[in-house]
């Protein structure tokens, strides 16, 4: 069984195309598309308030070999952020209301306290600032404290800023091959109801992203159906799409298989999508695979990123992660691929393309210019989703088109 190395996307920047963000944007190319400006508040506990006007001082203005980001990115910052400071921690929730109108607040938080979405214990802050239509970036202490002239942690912060009030740092160079596609995540609530969530991926004609989801008691394909369709519905009248990838992390149910088939033959029986559209659904499967390593002169590491096992027509296994990201003999140890199954469709494939597409997506997400996701953002957005509404957090309106969960 031999192996093939996918080729690195290629990312495009305003002015320009690069193979890392950071390239991109210190070389000036600026991002893709977003705001001209940006108001940004700052909620924290009195004993932090200084940092904290330091380290937005160095995101504003720069720091380093980070520019700062009204240079970078082509947006103003407030001179003077509005602060509301609390006495503790445990005034944060209770203070919420404070907040000035504005288009992103930056909360301080306590090392200890900031954990994995899962377990995360500040999601009653989140819920409560959410109510305010207001995206928020979590900082921990000791970010702020310590890292506070760091410039690669500043430019990821500047990174997730942008791409929380609707900004665009970076697309694709050239598009994958599909018209369409759709990452689906489902997920219990804390009262037992059904989330999904759904995040969309236009590339073909102009680049486009949104998210939606959805809540009922029960999970069904006729749910699924009604959930797909009313979300497509746009792309198949405006932009004209007939071809759609499904993105599912894990094996999808046959509830959701049957759904989307449903949702899109109802689109054809009302006359929104051609009959002879086509489709299929992936399976992005992170466990129950085995660790790739590459071997040079009898030493054992890491494998390049990219690289990839065709094992037969429907499946294939992938490293989104690994070398140059990674040393060589990364003390994190061997990578972990993604394989990769097309487990229904109505129209002919290649494997490679298909692996291709989950890869290159994984390249979009806007949260780190320095370490690409392991997942595509397809799958890794939906799942971020669902996971926030499932803990209680109502995205509201304002939110749309926007990458607040990130």
């Amino acid at each position: 069984m031999k192996g093939i190395m996918l080729p690195r996307p290629v990312l495009k920047l305003r002015r320009g195309t690069a193979i890392t963000p950071f390239d991109g944007f210190k070389l000036g190319f600026g991002p893709y598309y977003g705001p001209s400006d940006i108001n940004i508040s700052i909620l924290s506990c009195e004993e932090y308030v200084e940092d904290v006007l330091n380290l937005y001082c160095n995101l504003k203005d720069g720091k380093g070999i980070f520019n700062g980001m009204e240079k970078w990115f082509n947006v103003v910052l407030p001179e003077d952020p509005r602060v509301v400071s609390v006495v503790s921690e445990e005034d944060l929730t209770s203070n919420v209301s404070r907040i000035p109108k504005c288009d992103l607040v930056l909360v301080v938080v306590p090392d200890d306290m900031l954990v994995e979405y899962d377990d995360d214990p500040y999601m009653p802050l989140k819920r409560e600032i959410a109510k305010l239509g207001i995206p928020s970036q979590m900082l921990e202490y000791s970010t702020v404290k310590n890292l506070r002239d760091n410039p690669y942690v500043l430019f990821n912060l500047a990174l997730s800023v942008y791409s929380k009030v609707g900004g665009v740092p970076w697309i694709l160079s050239e598009p994958t091959f599909s018209g369409l596609v759709v990452g689906l995540d489902v997920r219990r609530t804390l009262d037992g109801k059904i989330v999904t969530g759904m995040s969309v991926l236009s590339m073909k004609n102009r680049f486009t992203f949104n998210w939606s989801y959805s809540t009922v008691d029960s999970l069904g394909a006729k749910y699924i159906s009604s959930v797909i369709k009313s979300e497509l519905k746009s792309f198949v009248c405006e932009e004209e799409v007939r071809d759609f990838t499904f993105h599912c992390e894990g094996m999808p149910s046959q509830e959701i298989i049957d759904g989307i088939k449903k949702a899109l033959n109802n689109l054809v029986n009302e006359n929104m999508l051609s009959k002879d559209y086509s489709f299929r659904v992936i399976a992005v499967k992170k466990g129950g695979t085995p660790k790739i390593f590459k071997s040079i002169h009898g030493s054992y590491g890491v494998p390049d990123k990219g690289f990839t096992i065709i094992l037969d027509y429907y499946r294939g296994i992938v490293a989104t992660s690994g070398f140059p990201e990674f040393s060589f003999h990364s003390p994190l140890g061997l990578v972990r691929p993604l394989k990769i199954e097309v487990v229904d469709e109505n129209c002919e494939h290649d494997i490679k393309e298909v692996i291709k597409e989950v890869y290159w997506l994984s390249e979009l997400h806007w949260a780190s210019g320095f370490r690409s996701s392991k997942y595509p953002i397809s799958t890794l957005y939906a799942h971020r989703i669902v996971q926030f509404v499932a803990s209680g957090v109502e995205p509201p309106e304002e939110y749309r088109g926007k990458a607040w969960f990130l």
